[in-house]
């Protein structure tokens, strides 16, 4: 049981430190790794792409973490997701925002939230 442990808490920091890495690469170079990966109409999204990075970091921190309940035997994880959607989509529709990168600011904030509640639920849990 304490290597399962040591193991999950290096997952995460090595998923929280690649993620990282990630928003400061799309901080520096993102209007070109947009127009690069997705063409010339994509790179105005540049200043906006390190958001979608953070984004898909706290993403993959939760996704983790779902594979931690599943090997628990729990579910936990899970009603908290279904509970970020019901929170994004409320959002979304409380505030309407009328651009892509208001968009994905709610969703990056609903995901980071996920991301950090579910981190902190797995970690400081017994199971």
């Amino acid at each position: 049981a304490h290597s399962r442990g040591a193991a999950l808490r290096a997952s995460v920091a090595a998923t929280a430190a690649l993620g990282l890495l990630g928003c400061l690469l799309m901080l520096a170079v993102g209007s070109t790794a947009m127009r690069i990966t997705f063409g010339p109409s994509y790179a105005s999204l540049g200043s906006v792409a390190w958001i979608f990075a953070l984004q898909g970091t706290a993403l993959a921190l939760t996704q983790l973490m779902i594979v931690a309940d599943i090997a628990r035997a729990r579910r936990g994880v899970l009603a908290l997701v279904l509970i970020a959607a019901a929170a994004e989509t409320v959002a979304v529709l409380v505030i309407a925002p009328h651009s892509i990168s208001g968009l994905i600011t709610v969703a990056a904030i609903t995901a980071v939230a996920l991301g950090a509640v579910s981190v902190w639920r797995t970690l400081t849990t017994r199971s």
